[in-house]
């Protein structure tokens, strides 16, 4: 797995999926595959630090509290 930044800075990382006792080959395959992009896709953005999510097992980080944002409806825009 490769992310990419649009800066051009990019971590790569490789995942594993594993099944057992599966009921078909093809399912087995395919709840192989998923397992091994999900897992690749954590492994590589946990090389980018805490901009990324890094910090989601951190307790003392996740007990920091962020007071919610206020918007106003002028100030939105759909496009």
């Amino acid at each position: 797995m490769r992310v990419t930044l649009k800066e051009g800075v990019f971590h790569e990382d490789v995942g594993y999926g594993m099944f057992e006792n599966a009921k078909a080959k093809g399912m087995a395959l395919d709840k192989c595959k998923k397992e091994a992009v999900t897992e690749g896709l954590k492994r590589t953005l946990r090389t980018f630090g805490s901009v990324l999510g890094n910090c989601l097992y951190d307790k003392q980080y996740t007990k920091i509290k962020v007071p919610p944002i206020k918007l106003e409806k002028s100030e939105l825009t759909r496009i």
